[in-house]
């Protein structure tokens, strides 16, 4: 079975990047965390997808995986919307998981 999922990563990628070269003012870009501080929903993923997602998981420190837990259990228990991901590190700003995010998160 050849697994597309770095074809899409390569697409989605090739298109963010012609997009920010044709409008600067594109602010989806390193520091950027709005679309991850303003969840209307749980992006949809694929199998292949959780999959990725979950080896990046685990593979963070101990801390980080506590951390994210700890938000998730705290999503699971509120019908809050927006939320905020709970793969984002607030303090820097950016995605825990950035290489395994899903496609939804990509584009």
């Amino acid at each position: 079975m050849v697994h597309r999922l770095p074809l899409f990563d390569a697409e989605i990628a090739a298109r963010c990047d012609q997009t920010a070269q044709a409008h600067p003012f594109w602010p989806c870009r390193a520091g950027c965390d709005h679309c991850c501080r303003s969840l209307a929903d749980i992006p949809r993923m694929t199998q292949p997808e959780w999959r990725r997602l979950h080896h990046a998981f685990t593979s963070l420190a101990p801390h980080e995986r506590d951390d994210v837990a700890q938000k998730l259990e705290l999503l699971r228990n509120t019908s809050q919307s927006p939320f905020t991901c709970p793969f984002l590190d607030g303090e820097r700003g950016s995605c825990r998981v950035y290489e395994a995010r899903p496609l939804a998160c990509r584009t």
